[in-house]
């Protein structure tokens, strides 16, 4: 018997599809708002950090000192469009340039943040197209430019964003330029484009499917809907909460060393004065290398970058170490540091640098979050899992301010932490136990947490890592240590070529190495390098220094031409690359090119003396 639809049912289902397309007309406007609200905001927000980072930056004496391509050659000129180059890079933003009138009142290129090599680069002094200049006479007149839409051009669709330049701090006094920023906004638009076709089929498709399933179905998609919505808009509210923490932990420390330099030059004649400024310019520095090391470390590990090494380590010697580095901050606390460990097989194979980062890391936290007088205990014991393997077991407590039950299951994301009332109280990025994690787990381990608020924290985590005997560790740091006699008297009198693009690394590291002793030529580029090495005399130069990233001819490729030409030293002199760029991956490129080592900035001069010292002897 065929069933036949009663007016009833065409009602119901009549009512039911209404209902849907009502409903999902509601979604479609709401998402179809917001996703072109939030694309726009997006661009929005990475101008301004942008335009925050490089107007704090910038130099207004360029604006004057930059005329034409005839001061392409100053050291004003190369220093902001070095920094603009590598802002770029870092932001991916398409095109950044600084810009300004000249004495006809026509506006000009001054600055481009591009690649020198790059076929659209604008030169100093070249006259910029006819269709931006209204906007860019409005910033020119002291307003922010930024636009609430994207524009589609033949070259695809972009944002384009203009921010004026003030003569005085705090975006008071003149104009004297502006900022442009242009941004490639396909993949915004496209994705925006998407949503607008895409929810739309989607409503008639499951209009079609409530017909026959009815309302519930729908609604639980719709639950379903707004749970992704709201973990995507808390996953993007943590960065966001993020990039505003970070900015104001790397201000912090800026304004310190600032701060500080302007005293100690206030206070020349005082060496008390002086010493302590340096000293807390030192500190300051060095708080700032730990957290972009933080945000390196967290960037390669989410990228799948970063290896976990297999060598040969003493886990006792790694715990004494620890404790060294760890008490001065807890006696600065008044806290009760205790350190418990009984190892059955202290020599071990594992990644010795990443445990001490991790085990470094949990106890700082540990010390961070406990109050003065309080209590901080480690405990490390092994038990062998067979003649091969032992299993360590690791564990962190403190009685400190602890951390509620809701927030455990998101204490180890990334951009995350316990309590965000806690970020004015206590520094950091938040990315510590994000780090830990993720190595752990790299590992092999898994670390957990258990934590009541008011009574403290335990952090623990397991790991089985391969046994070996004494021996075999002794004669591994015999080979490690193969230059164990370093002696700064062999490195006096020797004469080195340092290549450096920068005026002020190339000058901080002329006056250390001859306070050392060493003699010092200068080259500002790759190619000046190869020139005079070139016309050297055999064994005149000791070693090269090479910068890798250095206009006209890089490091790389300097080092490439240096081994292949016909000097008699070309094969054999040492060539030590230093450099910021400290990835492994960096490391790699530059032995391959033909260096010896790689010593990364900020260069540690005690270690760069070793490293001659070695390649020299």
């Amino acid at each position: 018997m065929r069933y036949k639809l009663s007016k009833n049912d065409l009602l119901v289902a009549g009512l039911t599809a209404l209902i849907v397309l009502f409903s999902f007309a509601l979604v479609f406007f709401y998402n179809y708002k917001n996703t072109h609200d939030d694309m726009i905001r997006s661009l929005q927000d990475r101008a301004l950090a942008i335009y925050n980072s490089v107007d704090s930056n910038l130099d207004i004496k360029s604006f004057d000192a930059v005329k034409n391509n005839k001061d392409m050659n100053s050291t004003i000129y190369k220093e902001h469009q070095e920094f603009l180059n590598s802002i770029r890079h870092a932001t991916g933003v398409r095109y950044l340039y600084t810009a300004k009138r000249n004495d006809k009142g026509e506006i000009i290129y001054l600055v481009d943040g591009l690649d020198l090599g790059a076929s659209d680069f604008a030169f100093p002094g070249t006259k910029l197209e006819d269709e931006v200049l209204p906007t860019m006479e409005r910033a020119l007149e002291g307003k922010v430019i930024l636009p609430d839409s994207i524009i589609k051009t033949n070259w695809g669709k972009i944002f384009v964003a203009y921010f004026p330049i003030h003569a005085g701090q705090n975006h008071r006094g003149d104009v004297i330029g502006l900022l442009g920023m242009e941004f490639d906004a396909n993949h915004q638009y496209d994705t925006y484009l998407k949503s607008a076709i895409f929810t739309p089929i989607v409503a008639i498709i499951t209009c079609l499917l409530a017909m026959l399933i009815m309302v519930k179905f729908y609604r639980k998609i719709t639950d379903l809907y707004n749970k992704a919505t709201v973990y995507a808009q808390n996953a993007s509210n943590a960065k966001g909460r993020f990039l505003s923490n970070i900015s104001h932990e790397m201000r912090t420390p800026l304004n310190a060393i600032s701060g500080m330099t302007k005293i100690g030059k206030e206070s020349i004649n005082s060496k008390d004065e002086v010493t302590m400024c340096f000293d807390k310019i030192d500190t300051s520095v060095n708080y700032l290398t730990n957290l972009i090391n933080d945000v390196l470390d967290i960037s390669r590990i989410e990228s799948g970058k970063t290896k976990i090494e297999n060598k040969p380590f003493n886990l006792d010697v790694l715990i004494k170490n620890i404790i060294t580095i760890i008490q001065n901050q807890a006696d600065d606390k008044k806290i009760n540091f205790v350190c418990k460990y009984d190892l059955k097989s202290p020599y071990l194979m594992g990644d010795e640098l990443h445990l001490q980062q991790i085990l470094i890391n949990i106890i700082g936290n540990a010390i961070k979050y406990t109050h003065k007088k309080g209590k901080v205990e480690v405990i490390i014991s092994d038990i062998d899992t067979n003649n091969n393997k032992s299993k360590v077991h690791f564990t962190i407590k403190d009685n400190g301010i602890g951390i509620e039950a809701k927030q455990l299951p998101t204490i180890f994301q990334a951009f995350e932490r316990a309590d965000n009332a806690l970020e004015q109280q206590y520094k950091g990025t938040g990315l510590g136990l994000a780090i830990s994690y993720n190595l752990v787990k790299m590992m092999g381990g898994e670390l957990k947490v258990e934590s009541e608020v008011d009574k403290g924290s335990s952090f623990f985590f397991d790991l089985e890592l391969n046994k070996i005997n004494e021996e075999e560790y002794n004669k591994y740091l015999k080979l490690k240590n193969k230059y164990p006699n370093h002696n700064i008297e062999n490195t006096r009198g020797i004469r080195i070529l340092l290549a450096e693009d920068n005026e002020i690394n190339r000058e901080i590291s002329k006056y250390v190495l001859e306070k050392n002793g060493i003699i010092v030529e200068e080259a500002v580029d790759g190619k000046e390098a190869l020139y005079k090495f070139g016309q050297s005399d055999k064994n005149y130069y000791s070693a090269i220094l090479m910068d890798i990233k250095m206009p006209v001819m890089d490091g790389h490729e300097a080092t490439k031409a240096i081994r292949t030409s016909e000097h008699p030293n070309a094969k054999d002199i040492p060539i030590i690359a230093v450099s910021a760029n400290a990835f492994e991956e960096d490391i790699e490129l530059s032995i391959k090119s033909g260096m010896n080592a790689h010593i990364s900035k900020p260069i540690d001069f005690d270690e760069l003396i070793k490293v001659l010292d070695k390649y020299i002897k």
